[in-house]
């Protein structure tokens, strides 16, 4: 078998398993509701303080942050700017209890964002990303 059959395969293979898994399996996700908070402010830097001062944005529109309350503990916020999203990804933090669980990339389209009842993953678009919770 070629690698590229292999890794099909095994692309397959971890989709089927994720899409069984009971971090999402009988769980009506929820919809996640963002605020946007202002660059300048405590929150901004609390999130997002060890690259605040590198953010840019081409054109017009300035960098944002939107910030979620989300499930029991859990706080997710995106940040939009020119130079650290991709065409279609933009960085995601997830927190809980103030303490930063996760750091990823994920789609920039805040009204597609969804957390699954486990409160163990969220759909961002077509991303699934795993939160490793403490409790």
């Amino acid at each position: 078998m070629s690698f590229a059959a292999k890794l099909v395969a095994y692309s397959v293979a971890a989709s089927a398993a994720l899409a069984l898994s009971p971090v999402l399996i009988n769980a009506e996700p929820v919809k996640i509701e963002y605020g946007s908070v202002n660059l300048d402010s405590a929150k901004a830097k609390e999130l997002w303080g060890d690259i605040l001062p590198n953010v840019e944005m081409a054109g017009d529109q300035p960098p944002s942050i939107f910030v979620a309350k989300a499930g029991d503990g859990l706080e997710i916020s995106l940040i939009y700017a020119s130079n650290m999203c991709s065409m279609d990804k933009c960085p995601i933090r997830v927190f809980e209890g103030g303490v930063k669980i996760e750091d990823t990339m994920g789609c920039y389209n805040i009204t597609e964002h969804k957390l699954a009842e486990s409160e163990r993953a969220m759909v961002a678009c077509d991303d699934v990303i795993l939160i490793n919770r403490k409790k």
